[in-house]
């Protein structure tokens, strides 16, 4: 779902060069090397647990002018904790997995 996503994005000439990884899922390396694998960019893990108020603290700084754009406040508040790079090694067996799922999920959309 989450490749289906970005290829979306990237209809509409969003280019995605990396991914964000919060939350508890972020804690596991193997889904995050999976994720990486799946959607050929690097997966970003964070050093902040609490990503919802990073957040809004990330817009009260802009919303109050401590930061002059969103760029700058992310880096300036958001540290990588880990970079999971993208094995060429997976490439083909992930690629067939997900030319499978996009041609069920076409038949199968109408159902739900």
């Amino acid at each position: 779902m989450l490749r289906s996503n970005i290829e979306v994005l990237e209809r509409e000439g969003i280019e995605v060069k990396e991914v964000r990884s919060i939350g508890g899922g972020a804690r596991s390396r193997l889904w995050n090397q999976i994720k990486a694998d799946v959607l050929q960019r690097p997966i970003l893990t964070v050093h902040m647990e609490e990503n919802a108020a990073l957040g809004v603290a990330i817009l009260a700084g802009l919303a109050t002018g401590v930061f002059n754009s969103l760029e700058y406040a992310v880096k300036s508040m958001v540290s990588i904790k880990e970079k999971f790079i993208p094995l060429m090694v997976n490439k083909n067996l992930y690629e067939k997995q997900y030319k499978i799922y996009v041609e069920l999920y076409k038949r199968l959309k109408e159902l739900f």
